[in-house]
């Protein structure tokens, strides 16, 4: 009896995990967003030199990083969505999430290939 309900992840476990892992990384980058973006009132002069720490490749690899999350987190959000507006779309989730994979990947690679050529080019 329990069988039929039990979940048994793949696809939908990946899409649940993810979509709560990047979830985390928007919101701690917005915490720490704020809390540079409240430098600028009460140090200008502080808040020239964490600027001046984003022009290093690590902080171009993160801002990547960061792109790419809230890409995923975007995609997937729309596609929970989808399923929760048309009912009928549930028993294709796994064919969904593969083709909100491929949209990524779609996205992602033009983005990268921007984002990261100066750092590929040194």
């Amino acid at each position: 009896m329990f069988e039929e309900i039990r979940y048994k992840g793949r696809e939908g476990m990946l899409a649940w995990a993810l979509h709560r892992f990047t979830g985390l990384g928007v919101f701690f980058f917005l915490l720490i967003h704020i809390l540079e973006m409240s430098m600028m009132g009460y140090s200008p002069e502080a808040y020239n030199k964490a600027l001046a720490l984003y022009h290093n490749d690590f902080f171009r690899l993160m801002e990547f990083a960061l792109g790419m999350t809230v890409l995923f987190h975007a995609l997937n959000g729309t596609r929970i969505v989808l399923m929760d507006f048309f009912d009928n779309l549930m028993v294709y989730h796994r064919q969904m999430f593969w083709v909100q994979m491929l949209v990524f990947a779609g996205m992602a690679l033009p983005a990268a290939y921007i984002m990261l050529s100066p750092i590929i080019s040194k």
